[in-house]
């Protein structure tokens, strides 16, 4: 009877861990790994079939990812069209605004990925950057401009969501106090300390970007009105993209370019010349991974559980390519225009809170579930004495422990296909010229340009001494 009941409380505590745990990371490795060395059609395969079999509560970050390796594989309506499934989603989260967890919300949440994932600020603003090049290299200008506006208020909403996080983060601190005086306990834990301080660690050495805003698409946005402008009410709004992109990417020279056109009210590029752009997305966004540690519920106690908390960690990945551009005797080196690692980091600090309240939250719920649990046990093994008592008090410590510590996760969905950082080139040459493009001292790569007033060379290195891919957009036609 026993050894029955030992073994039935086993499994059920096994099943239930299973039953409240997710396989994300597993899942994004399939693809991640293949996209990250350049092998784009193994992880278009594999992003296909994740978004086409994703849960609800997963569905926007499988898409932002399909999207990337679509593009990536040189795909651009697949990718514009995926894109716009995912804004049709975040708009849809939208509508219901995010609430922050009640003390009682904090009792029934055991796992971070029962929540959806309704995309970050960085997320929704470079989906909807993408996207408009996805357009524009499709040859759809009008739809591109809707995408454009659409990220400049994307980035104008970042705002707002920096500004529900914090609260999300205060309420539910205090909900978790309340429900548990043990939440303030653990949040000073050293473990927890320690992480919290990584953390903020993060961003100390990152440009710092106000509100998230994103510099890469506020001078696309600018340069794209710019060309394409249809009034002077279009030059205006560009001017306004390029100058706040000029203070946030103080060293892209071509910023500065764009902006001075701009300003001055003068056509971008004179007749029989051609501007081209050289976007180059270089390295790896960070990796997240795990934290988890474990400490006893209560001390001096033979009854209380080893509780874990389960806590994000973001670590950014060495590499980034460098990228010159040349024609005839012009030289000109891709300058940083966004550092991807900055908009990940401060996001993540920012957000950081809420993740560690609602993994002591959940530590400290299951603690004490899996306390009355052991003391219940306990008792009834000295009521009834003998060897089956104590075989079955055992079982439950044994259940309790594996539910308490194997349960908890750290939520680690992320954009995870987006490159370390963007840098950008702009030359001024003859049309229907030839530019090279080199990489870190590798072989030059000739590349012919259309025969256009401005073009866009989208370059992509996906890891140091990786695959080197150009795919060409038409900004403006002659």
């Amino acid at each position: 009877m026993a050894a029955r009941a030992l073994k039935s409380l086993l499994l059920a505590a096994l099943a239930g861990v299973s039953g409240c745990t997710s396989d994300f990371a597993n899942q994004a490795a399939l693809v991640d790994e293949t996209f990250a060395v350049g092998d784009y059609a193994a992880s278009l395969e594999a992003a296909t079939a994740l978004a086409a079999e994703a849960q609800p509560n997963d569905a926007v970050i499988h898409k932002l990812k399909l999207a990337s390796v679509q593009r990536a594989s040189d795909r651009p309506a697949e990718a514009a069209r995926t894109m716009e499934e995912a804004e049709s989603l975040f708009s849809a989260y939208d509508a219901a605004p995010e609430v922050s967890l009640s003390a009682e919300g904090i009792s029934a949440f055991s796992n971070p990925y029962a929540l959806p994932y309704r995309g970050r600020a960085y997320d929704r603003t470079l989906a909807a950057t993408y996207q408009a090049l996805c357009l524009l290299q499709s040859g759809e200008g009008a739809k591109a401009r809707v995408a454009m506006n659409r990220a400049l208020f994307r980035q104008e909403d970042a705002r707002r969501l920096a500004t529900e996080k914090a609260r999300i983060a205060s309420e539910e601190g205090a909900a978790a106090s309340v429900a548990d005086a043990r939440s303030s306990e653990a949040a000073r834990n050293d473990a927890v300390v320690a992480a919290s301080a990584a953390a903020k660690a993060l961003i100390k050495d990152l440009p710092a970007y106000k509100d998230y805003v994103n510099p890469f698409t506020s001078w696309l946005h600018g340069a794209f009105f710019l060309h394409r402008a249809e009034g002077a009410g279009d030059v205006e709004r560009a001017r306004k993209s390029l100058e706040l992109a000029s203070v946030l990417a103080p060293g892209c020279s071509a910023v500065k370019a764009d902006l001075a056109d701009a300003a001055s009210g003068r056509a971008p590029s004179a007749p029989g010349e051609t501007i081209v752009y050289v976007l180059h997305e270089s390295g790896r966004s960070p990796l997240w991974t795990e934290n988890k540690f474990t400490f006893p519920f209560i001390l001096l106690d033979t009854s209380a559980p080893i509780v874990s908390v389960a806590l994000p960690e973001l670590h950014p990945v060495p590499g980034q390519a460098e990228i010159t551009v040349s024609a005839g005797s012009v030289t000109q080196r891709g300058e940083e225009i966004v550092n991807v690692d900055a908009l990940a980091a401060q996001e993540f600090n920012d957000e950081y809170p809420i993740a560690r309240n609602r993994a002591i939250g959940s530590a400290v719920v299951k603690g004490i579930a899996a306390y009355a649990a052991n003391k219940a046990a306990q008792e009834s093994a000295n009521r009834s004495g003998g060897l089956g008592g104590s075989f079955l008090s055992l079982a439950t410590l044994v259940a309790t422990n594996v539910y308490t510590t194997q349960s908890a996760q750290a939520d680690l969905r992320n954009w995870s296909t987006l490159p370390k950082r963007i840098t950008l080139a702009r030359l001024v040459v003859p049309a229907g010229s030839e530019i090279g493009l080199c990489v870190d001292g590798a072989s030059t790569v000739k590349q012919k340009l259309p025969d256009a007033r401005a073009v866009i060379l989208s370059c992509r290195t996906p890891a140091a001494g990786g695959p080197f891919s150009v795919q060409t957009t038409v900004l403006k036609s002659r």
